[in-house]
């Protein structure tokens, strides 16, 4: 059956054990997550997502990016760490 899947959870586990993750204020004042460029936060993809993936499926996210200069914000990639299966990258989109 499909549900909803918090990508945050992972994230909010180690707020408190790494400095790259921090408490933020997010959209009208609700709590948020900080995360420092080029941290990575690497965890089996099979304690978050399920064995077959959604049929229909959507990523929601509010990010407030410090810089123009991009990379993934979420990725799940084969077991080589060669190539990203699943993801959301930002890219530059110019002036």
């Amino acid at each position: 059956s499909e549900s909803d899947v918090d990508l945050l959870v992972p994230v909010k586990s180690l707020l408190n054990e790494r400095v790259e993750l921090y408490k933020a204020k997010g959209l009208e004042g609700f709590p948020a997550v900080g995360i420092k460029r080029g941290v990575e936060i690497v965890v089996p993809y099979r304690q978050y997502l399920p064995k077959k993936f959604f049929r229909n499926f959507a990523f929601t996210a509010v990010i407030r990016p410090d810089d123009r200069q991009g990379g993934y914000l979420f990725a799940v990639v084969n077991p080589l760490d060669t190539v990203v299966d699943l993801g959301v990258l930002l890219e530059f989109a110019g002036s």
